[in-house]
């Protein structure tokens, strides 16, 4: 009996997303024209149009590639357009490179996209394989990263419900009030050489540290409030506007460019600790339904800003379909991650990926069935997601009060209620569900920075007999961030996806039969 629902959990996920035979490839470069700033959104022209089953290559660009343009910026043309700076700011339409939900910084990331899935309705589930992640290298052919510890980071306590912040007093110590407000940056180079594979990425090293906007040395022309919006609703954007330029001194705005030239670098943090290589992507999803733009910076329903880290090679996601053609956005990628995200980032780089982009029609498979949570599958795990609201966009008055009202209790409860729906679509009773969940589910902290704090919950296919039985240990497949450096590799160019994606999921399949 097991074996032959083995067999039909296996053949109808093989068999329920809808595509042509011989799947096309695509290209999508970043470019100022395919990308958008801190926003999901129905309303944007899609990029890319593609047929289920496509595979697509996409660029995607870090939005703190400004902290130092020198390593990150300089000599590439595309990046050098992105993150240009006017003389009325970045861009004042949604279409001339607006950055944020409303053009004054609310959502930050540089998302590439949207792309258009056809035949996806509301209702649908888009499936997105993992196929392929490398950094972008820069006009050396080196590849640099940076970890922010900015004013959202958990330690700083300015994100999440006010009763919790009691307890984050001290995290940040100095010898004045302005020191236990600093914000930092470390700048990472990624070495390479895993497993004496040149072109695979091992670890990144520290460069430098800095204070961030110190001594000046973030000045822009002012910023312009977006034509869009009615005269009586701007409000002035960051500092001060002095002789038509804007001094800033924190993460205020995305896509500042840093003056390292004026930055004091400490390069003592050189080679005295390592993060080992873990490429992931930060933020990717569906746009919305509800709103005409949504903050890039809480995660939702149909997916945006998760953070986990275990989005990388070899996992596929899950996102329910809120409008036609889904309109599927990318970007936020991360060299490394660790669960919780605690300073307020990840060591942020620009990476490009290779994906397989399916359709599941609605009700093709039972454990979808009403899916309104972003789901990630692997070869021997589900990893169910859940944040403190489960749909922000809705649930609060207005949507941006998420940032002050976040908890991890509530993320769990969340979560659990999600990984138990799964569960229950799967077959089993709410009592089956609930001691699977007790006895072998792993629940964890995705991030606390997100204003949507997260939470995961990870069930292995063994222990719900979605895998051969004849497996009598339960390993995990995905290792990353600070638990053990992944088996696989990220590499510096294109080329197929590394070996043991491959093989391992064909072993499986060949001992199911």
């Amino acid at each position: 009996r097991h074996m032959l629902r083995k067999t039909a959990v296996l053949g109808a996920c093989l068999l329920a997303a809808v595509g042509p035979a011989t799947a096309a490839t695509h290209e999508l470069k970043a470019t100022k024209d395919t990308v958008h700033w801190g926003y999901f959104s129905k309303t944007l022209p899609h990029k890319l149009a593609i047929k289920s089953g496509d595979e697509v290559t996409v660029e995607m660009v870090s939005h703190h590639c400004g902290d130092d343009p020198e390593l990150m910026i300089k000599g590439d043309k595309n990046l050098e357009e992105i993150f240009a700076w006017g003389p009325k700011g970045p861009g004042t339409t949604h279409d001339t490179v607006m950055r944020g939900m409303t053009g004054s910084g609310d959502g930050v990331h540089v998302l590439t996209g949207p792309i258009h899935v056809e035949g996806a309705e509301p209702g649908d589930t888009i499936k997105v394989e993992i196929l392929d992640l490398y950094p972008r290298m820069n006009k050396d052919n080196e590849a640099y990263g940076v970890n922010a510890a900015a004013r959202w980071g958990f330690h700083y306590g300015t994100n999440g419900k006010m009763e919790g912040k009691s307890a984050l007093l001290g995290l940040i110590t100095g010898a004045a009030d302005t020191d236990t407000k600093r914000e930092m940056t470390h700048v990472y180079k990624v070495v390479f050489g895993k497993n004496g594979d040149d072109k695979v990425a091992a670890y990144g090293d520290p460069v430098y540290s800095a204070r961030y906007a110190q001594n000046n040395a973030v000045v822009t022309d002012c910023l312009q409030q977006p034509s869009e919006l009615p005269e009586a609703t701007r409000e002035p954007t960051g500092p001060a506007c002095i002789d038509g330029k804007q001094t800033w001194t924190g993460y205020t705005f995305p896509g500042l460019l840093t003056d390292t030239s004026k930055v004091k670098k400490d390069t003592s943090v050189a080679g005295r600790f390592k993060i080992p290589a873990n490429l992931h992507v930060g933020s990717m999803g569906l746009a919305p339904s509800e709103v005409d733009f949504a903050d890039s910076i809480p995660p939702m329903p149909y997916g945006g800003n998760l953070d986990n880290r275990r989005i990388g090679v070899g996992a596929a996601m899950y996102y329910p379909v809120a409008v036609a053609g889904g309109l599927l956005s990318m970007g936020d990628a991360h060299f490394a991650q660790g669960d919780g995200e605690l300073d307020g980032t990840a060591i942020e780089m620009s990476i490009t990926g290779k994906f397989k982009i399916s359709l599941i029609k609605k009700d093709a498979v039972k454990s979808f069935a009403n899916l309104d949570f972003p789901l990630l599958e692997n070869v021997n795990e589900w990893v169910v997601h859940g944040f403190s609201y489960q749909n922000y966009l809705t649930e609060l008055d207005p949507p941006s009060a998420v940032y002050g009202k976040s908890s991890l209790d509530r993320a769990v409860a969340n979560t659990m209620r999600n990984a138990r729906t799964l569960l229950m679509n799967k077959g089993f009773t709410e009592d089956e569900a609930i001691t699977i969940l007790s006895a072998t589910g792993d629940f964890g902290i995705t991030q606390v920075v997100d204003g949507n704090w997260g939470a995961h919950c990870t069930i292995p296919k063994f222990a719900i007999k979605e895998l051969d039985e004849s497996s009598v240990t339960y390993k995990q497949y995905t290792f990353a961030g600070t638990s053990q450096e992944y088996s696989g590799g990220s590499r510096t160019g294109g080329g197929p996806p590394f070996v043991t994606g491959l093989l391992l999921p064909l072993a499986l399949l060949l001992r199911l039969y």
